[in-house]
């Protein structure tokens, strides 16, 4: 357990009692992906048709079992449950080839407005929200989740294919969300501790205090520690792409350099 709250690695596989903070299961996913990721790549680069099969046969499998346990396959805390995102992620980075726009726009607009219609009706309202809101719906959250991601993929994939006009202002809220999903659920945490038997409308000033405190505190955490290490990372890398590109140029010279000293022949 100490292994998996330092190295993530194993986090997901924790009970949820023994997790310090919950939503960090999704790390030890990533890490499983970043782990295989050399291989993957070559699959979806340059590997054959069987290999592609292969790889999107236990994508494909993984997400039916995820779909057909109701989520509950996920305290398991394996990679295949959600590999189908990543691959897909990477087969658009490889072809060079995101949907069009008006796929993405009729993608997002289906997602959307099945999203706003579930809300909407007090019956099917329990597919997205759940505590005071909980009915026996609740046990096809799972699935209303992954078919409202499944249908924004095809707006992330182009998205993620073009400059946007701002993109500071483009990557910094989009990277801050992560960080909100992180620490969200310590203020959901104190919501329950001080709610007692408060109706679904007596909670909503404490629900609207926890927001309104979580969204400045993950800007904080954000600016003060993802950013700068973030800034690390970037450094390393380019870094490493300098020093391959010197390297790169100085053999191409030390193999050009005795073509040019050879005597010419009249």
């Amino acid at each position: 357990m100490l292994v998996s709250h330092l190295a993530l690695l194993g986090y997901a596989n924790l009970e949820k009692a023994e997790r310090i903070m919950g939503p960090a299961w999704s790390l030890d996913i990533e890490l499983q992906f970043y782990l295989i990721a050399p291989m993957l790549i070559w699959i979806v680069a340059r590997g054959g048709v069987y290999w592609k099969v292969a790889l999107y046969g236990v994508a494909g499998l993984g997400l039916i079992d995820y779909l057909a346990t109701h989520g509950a396959a996920a305290d398991s805390g394996a990679l295949p449950l959600y590999l189908l995102f990543f691959v897909l992620g990477m087969e658009a980075a490889a072809r060079k080839s995101p949907p069009g726009n008006r796929g993405a726009v009729w993608a997002s607009a289906f997602a959307v407005g099945a999203f706003l219609i579930t809300l909407m009706l007090p019956m099917s309202r329990s597919l997205i929200l759940e505590g005071s809101f909980s009915t026996s719906l609740c046990d096809y959250n799972v699935c209303a989740n992954v078919t409202l991601a499944l249908g924004l993929c095809p707006y992330a994939l182009t998205a993620a294919r073009k400059r946007a006009a701002n993109p500071r202002f483009d990557r910094d809220p989009g990277n801050v969300t992560y960080v909100v999903y992180l620490m969200h659920m310590s203020f959901v945490a104190l919501i329950a501790h001080f709610e007692g038997n408060w109706s679904r409308y007596q909670q909503l000033p404490t629900i609207v205090a926890c927001w309104t405190a979580v969204l400045p505190a993950a800007w904080v955490a954000y600016k003060l520690f993802d950013q700068p290490i973030d800034r690390l990372r970037q450094a390393y890398v380019r870094s490493r792409r300098i020093g391959r590109t010197e390297k790169v140029a100085h053999g191409w010279q030390s193999l050009a350099a005795p073509v040019g000293a050879l005597p010419s022949v009249d």
